[in-house]
């Protein structure tokens, strides 16, 4: 099942978080001199809301509380998902500054205007030291029921392998490093699933990984795109792919990423949606994150018509 439906979080104090650089290499420091960070992600965010309603995808756009200060807000689909089968998941976070996202607000604006048949709250886990963030650790494949996940410190094995075995889904953990050795962080910075194809940097799995992971992906019948490093940190395999309201594929990336896209690349690509890039640039530098970051999936059943733009 493909979402043609997603939420959305406008964010009020989008800024840089040092709790999540800790571990997030892609963000960079603001430094001095550098006062409008705010607008500049508003003016992101609003003009990739425009663009995806442009292509008839349906936005739930949900307002940050502007008496918290949650740096990362902007990113909501680490903290909560959607299912096929109308259940809504809450994640256990890695960074103390950002649990405050979980806002009861927005879960009771998504049970009023979706019909939401259980919630799931995984984020007991925290008194733990057990961290999943959502669909940042978890790249799904609801087609074939298969859920990949790279162990780092935002992906702890145990909530990884209860998630899947409450959603019923096959577990298929890896690890994943950059070009330094690091852990990658999330999984959907070095894999991106869409039907048909997956794209991924293999040079970042270790070879007896690697050869799990191809398994899987000749099992689902996906057209393996094959990225870089380079690649890899310009956000490629942190794309989205979605349907609007007419079914028609659309996978939404960031212009930084369609930027270092080959030609090639970029043609395997639209054999399988039209590509639609956004101007994320604020958002990646400070905040580490990109499309998908931003997107959380909504499979709810609407107790209201469809169509509708919140």
């Amino acid at each position: 099942m493909i979402a043609h439906k997603i939420f959305m979080v406008r964010p009020a104090h989008f800024g840089f978080n040092p709790e999540t650089a800790v571990n997030n290499v892609f963000q960079q420091e603001p430094g001095s001199g550098v006062d409008n960070l705010q607008q500049q992600a508003l003016d992101e965010f609003d003009n990739m809301v425009i663009k995806l309603r442009q292509a008839e995808i349906q936005v739930d756009v949900l307002h940050d509380n502007l008496s918290e200060k949650r740096l990362d807000a902007i990113f909501s689909n680490n903290w909560i998902s959607t299912h096929p089968d109308q259940t809504l998941i809450t994640y256990p976070l890695f960074s103390p500054i950002r649990r405050k996202e979980r806002d009861p607000r927005h879960i009771r604006y998504i049970a009023d205007h979706y019909q939401v048949r259980s919630h799931l709250a995984m984020e007991y886990y925290e008194r733990e030291g057990y961290f999943l963030e959502g669909t940042g650790s978890l790249v799904i494949d609801h087609e074939y029921g298969l859920v990949f996940g790279n162990r780092s410190p935002r992906t702890h094995e145990v909530p990884f392998t209860q998630f899947c075995l409450k959603m019923g889904y096959t577990p298929v953990l890896f690890d994943a490093v950059d070009q330094n050795d690091i852990p990658v962080y999330h999984t959907n910075i070095v894999l991106g699933i869409g039907r048909g194809y997956v794209i991924v940097n293999k040079s970042a799995i270790p070879a007896s990984d690697w050869s799990k992971l191809a398994y899987y992906f000749n099992q689902a019948d996906k057209q393996i795109i094959e990225i870089s490093h380079d690649q890899m940190n310009s956000f490629v395999g942190n794309s989205a792919f979605l349907h609007n309201a007419a079914k028609e594929p659309f996978i939404v990336l960031s212009q930084t990423a369609y930027q270092v896209l080959s030609s090639r690349q970029k043609d395997q690509l639209a054999d399988f949606g039209q590509l639609l890039p956004c101007h994320l640039s604020t958002i990646e530098r400070i905040g580490g994150g990109s499309a998908k970051c931003m997107i959380t999936e909504n499979y709810l059943i609407p107790r209201w018509p469809e169509g509708r733009n919140f």
